[in-house]
Parts: structure tokens; sequence; C-alpha cells
């Protein structure tokens, strides 16, 4: 059973209360986004993640990148391909998915205060969003929403009661508010779950009958 993890506050707004310039805003919210992923991904060797270069800093994000979005898509292929999966029951599922639902939570925008001809800061704050983040986050979404699409299209294909869990994904995932958005996670963990069975249960019904029949078998199909 999945275990789902208090979101952090962090994912709504910044926990930092001073006052920022634009350049200071963006690098503390990317690293709030990053400081939680990288706490289950992250596995040092010689240096700590606070003495990488910029580059393996970039290297080490992508490389989460790549293995989450990878993660959706193995689900997608197999159902896609009417393959069995693995029952996502394992302790890297639970992180990966609580991860995953954190992304769809996180608010990639930030507050900043420009800075005056004099180098003060002003007194009215503006509003900009993470780059890097927010393309990132609508990868995973787009990744999620292709999960949810082939779930529902394979549910109802098989006859699978799952079709309701993964229709509520995809209407949570179009939703425009993160705090919508990441209860689909849920729906899709939920729904991978059961469809585990069915599909299961499926293949087996589709290769008894292509079975050969026995020869009594073969007889009462022909009275």
């Amino acid at each position: 059973m999945m275990r789902w993890h208090e979101l952090s506050e962090v994912a709504q707004e910044t926990q930092n209360g001073e006052a920022l310039t634009f350049c200071e805003a963006e690098l503390n919210r990317s690293d709030e986004f990053w400081d939680e992923l990288e706490q289950d991904y992250y596995c040092p060797f010689e240096k700590t993640r606070d003495e990488r270069s910029d580059e393996e800093r970039k290297e080490d994000r992508d490389g989460i990148k790549a293995r989450l979005l990878n993660y959706i898509g193995k689900f997608s292929r197999a159902i896609e391909g009417e393959m069995p999966f693995d029952l996502p029951c394992r302790d890297y599922d639970e992180d990966n998915w609580n991860n995953i639902r954190f992304i769809l939570a996180f608010d990639t925008s930030f507050g900043y205060f420009p800075e005056n001809e004099d180098s003060s800061l002003s007194d009215d704050e503006e509003r900009d969003y993470l780059d890097d983040e927010t393309t990132f986050r609508f990868d995973v979404v787009k990744s999620c929403d292709a999960l949810a699409l082939r779930g529902a299209a394979l549910a109802k294909r098989i006859g699978s009661s799952t079709y309701r869990l993964w229709t509520d994904a995809l209407i949570k995932l179009g939703d425009n508010k993160e705090e919508v958005q990441c209860k689909a996670a849920e729906d899709i963990v939920n729904a991978l779950c059961e469809l585990w069975a069915d599909l299961r249960t499926w293949i087996y019904m589709k290769e008894a009958d292509n079975l050969p029949k026995s020869t009594s078998d073969a007889k009462k199909a022909k009275k």
C-alpha cells in the first residue's frame, strides 16, 4: 500500500521570508525545488551537494529528470503494449510517486524586489517563473496525462473497473491549479494497482482461449 508523505509547505510557496533581488529569489526557489528531490536521488561520492560545480549540479539534476520521466514512461509503454508491469509497491516506487506528487504540487513562481538605480530594493514585489523547473514540471504533467489516457483506453477495452480512476486523473491534470493536479498522482497509483490485477487476468484469459483443446473438449465443442 502506497504511503503518501505529507506535502512540504515549500511546494506552495517559498519558506524564505527575506526581501530578495531577482537573481537571489530565482536561485532560492530553484534550490527549494531541487533540495526536495535530491534527498532521494543524490548519492554523494567525494563531494556533498554544496561542493558541486554548476556543471556537476546540472548533470545531477538532468539525471533526476530523465529517471522520473522514464519511470512514468515505462508504465505507459507497458499499458500501450498490453503487457504486464510490476506492481508499484516497492520502496523506490513510493519515493518516485511521492516526488512526482511534489513536482505536480510545486508552484514555480517566485516573488522578488527590483533594484532601484541606487541599488536599494523597490517596495513593490514582482513575480516571475523558474524556466527550467517549469519546463520539467510540464513534462511530468504531460507524461502523467499520457499514462492516464492510455490507462483509461485499456480499462475501457478490457472492461476494467479502473476506468473512472484514470478519467479522474485526467480531469485533475487538466486543471490549472497545482493543488488539484498533484492529487492525480494518487488516482494514477490506485488505478495502476487495480489494473495490474485486471490486466494479468485478461492476458491469462486470452492465452487460455488460444490453448489447443483436449480431445474430450473438442468433442464437447462439436456437440
